[in-house]
């Protein structure tokens, strides 16, 4: 809507982005995080956590940028309003990365979806209340990179460095290692399969036909290192410039991603 109104000027466009945008706002949580899904007139009291085969319905979840996604958007409508309702609750995502994080000792990691408490949480039959290291990779990382250059925290980099650390101390060499589906917090590898987790150390224990779960997952953190190491080359004030980006856009220039490659094109993952 928002790409409407800027190539026709249209003001029935931007009034269809801010309906949709207050929408979203009203369905938001309190720790900043969003479901995958809203149903309206749903109600829920009393629950902590509500899932189903289509994900969260009640609860955060990182998966598919359910919050990384509507942040943005709320980024977007605060500059175009100057309406602080829009960024209230946004602070709280950056102690949500904290709250959420599944990993003992030197694992670091995080599932897919949570309850309000923070607690993980399963959806689908594959997503079940473990570590899935593209969480990291996909939503995590970039989040962390936001933080960081909005607020100067460096705990937030600390993390996301922690997390890059131990990804690679469990990555299995050679053309058919990578990583496995999913970890435990104790960094054991497992990955899940019709609401079940199964070890992957335990072939026995597998039902037939979920080889294609045990095969090994590559991870892309070519972002991440990206970020990293723009960090230790120019520090802080490199990454805030990085994220500046250009100050005047064409109409046929993409939208901005959580990512952005200097000189480059937007991207995910």
């Amino acid at each position: 809507m928002l790409y409407a109104w800027k190539a026709t000027g249209e003001q029935k466009y931007y009034d269809s982005a801010k309906r949709c945008a207050d929408y979203v706002l009203s369905i938001q949580n309190d720790n900043g995080s969003w479901p995958d899904y809203w149903v309206p007139g749903t109600r829920l009291e009393g629950r902590t956590a509500f899932s189903t085969k289509a994900g969260m319905l009640m609860g955060g979840s990182y998966n598919d940028g359910a919050t990384s996604g509507p942040m943005e958007m709320m980024i977007v409508m605060y500059h175009l309003t100057r309406d602080p309702k829009y960024v209230a609750r946004l602070p709280h995502i950056g102690q949500w990365i904290f709250d959420t994080q599944l990993g003992q000792g030197k694992v670091r990691g995080w599932c897919q979806q949570y309850g309000l408490d923070n607690k993980p949480h399963q959806a689908r039959n594959f997503e079940m209340p473990v570590i899935e290291l593209r969480t990291f990779s996909r939503f995590v990382a970039p989040l962390c990179a936001q933080f960081y250059v909005i607020s100067g925290e460096e705990r937030y980099m600390r993390l996301m460095q922690e997390t890059v650390d131990w990804v690679k101390s469990v990555e299995r060499p050679g053309k058919d290692g990578g990583w496995a589906y999913q970890y435990l917090p104790d960094g054991t590898e497992v990955f899940s399969h019709e609401y079940k987790v199964y070890h992957y150390d335990k072939p026995e224990s597998w039902p037939e036909g979920v080889k294609a779960f045990y095969d090994r997952f590559k991870v892309q953190l070519t972002d991440t290192e990206l970020v990293l190491a723009q960090l230790k080359s120019g520090g802080l004030e490199a990454l805030r410039q990085w994220y500046r980006g250009p100050k005047k856009y064409s109409l046929q220039e993409p939208s901005r991603c959580a990512w952005r490659r200097p000189g480059g094109a937007a991207t995910r993952g």
